[in-house]
């Protein structure tokens, strides 16, 4: 029973120390002008799901989360009103963005089961308020997949704060 007992707390205590990956780009900030920053980004899928991205300009990528379609104005004027800070804490929203010349490279932590995955989506800027992202990968590069992910800026009166423990210059 005691060797129960001890082989029940090693392997928790193993499970404890699975890191989360990490994000491997160096935050930078912005100085581009290709994007504008004034607002968010949406993807719509087929499914007519839409993810919201908040790009800002020290470097940071900001997940406000994957909503229906029917349901994109009052999740915008929601974001526009609130006050809530609840997604400071969730590391799962947060990532990473560079811009060089007409192409963005992104990562971002995933929301799965700890330990969190990060991910890294590529893509070219068309123009300052869309971008098409087409490689889809983990932070090492591996499992990499085509994907064809139109991002469409929209305009709002105010941001979410960046401020976050997460994504610093070398997490």
């Amino acid at each position: 029973m005691v060797r129960f007992i001890l082989f029940i707390s090693v392997l928790l205590l193993l499970n404890s120390c699975v890191l989360d990956h990490k994000l491997s780009m160096t935050k930078t900030p912005n100085d581009s002008t290709s994007l504008r920053l004034d607002g968010i980004y949406l993807h719509e899928d087929s499914l007519k799901i839409v993810d919201l991205f908040f790009l800002y300009e020290d470097g940071t990528i900001l997940s406000r989360g994957s909503i229906l379609k029917s349901n994109l104005e009052s999740k915008l004027r929601q974001l526009e009103i609130s006050t809530d800070e609840k997604y400071k804490a969730m590391k799962y929203l947060w990532g990473k963005y560079i811009i060089e010349d007409d192409v963005i490279v992104f990562e971002k932590y995933a929301p799965t089961d700890k330990p969190y995955r990060a991910f890294r989506r590529k893509g070219q800027i068309l123009n300052d308020t869309t971008f098409v992202i087409s490689q889809f990968s983990d932070v090492k590069g591996q499992g990499l997949m085509n994907v064809d992910e139109t991002y469409r800026f929209r305009k709002t009166k105010s941001k979410p704060d960046s401020s976050n423990k997460w994504v610093g210059s070398d997490d």
